[in-house]
């Protein structure tokens, strides 16, 4: 996953996307278009998902899933950092983000919407 936010008066940086097109094409610079994009009212968040699940039953697993997540992450914020944009560290594994369907009481309410699916999951 990665949460971009972007520019609105929800946040108090400006080094942001200004809208969801510029997030997104963002999102499709990385190499593997995302299973499911998310707009969460004021941020953009992209999921790819595992053909399989990743079991993480030992301190081991923990820790390599961690490495794992905030390696992909650092790749998609150099990318950003190129556009002049500063993405949030967003990659602890305890993340929790807003779930489609549910309202984003952030400011002012907003729909939390899936804006695009695609028909595959990634074969890691």
């Amino acid at each position: 996953w990665i949460d971009i936010d972007i520019a609105s008066d929800a946040h108090k940086e400006r080094d942001l996307p200004q809208n969801t097109d510029e997030a997104m094409q963002l999102i499709q610079t990385f190499q593997l278009p995302p299973t499911i994009a998310v707009h969460s009212g004021h941020a953009l968040h992209a999921y790819w998902l595992f053909k399989d699940p990743l079991r993480i039953e030992t301190d081991d697993n923990r820790i390599q899933a961690e490495a794992l997540a905030e390696r992909f992450q650092a790749t998609i914020r150099v990318k950003a950092t190129e556009r002049g944009w500063r993405l949030d560290n967003t990659s602890d594994l305890a993340r929790v983000l807003r779930v489609p369907g549910t309202i984003n009481y952030k400011r002012d309410p907003k729909p939390v919407e899936v804006i695009q699916v695609t028909e595959h999951a990634t074969a890691i």
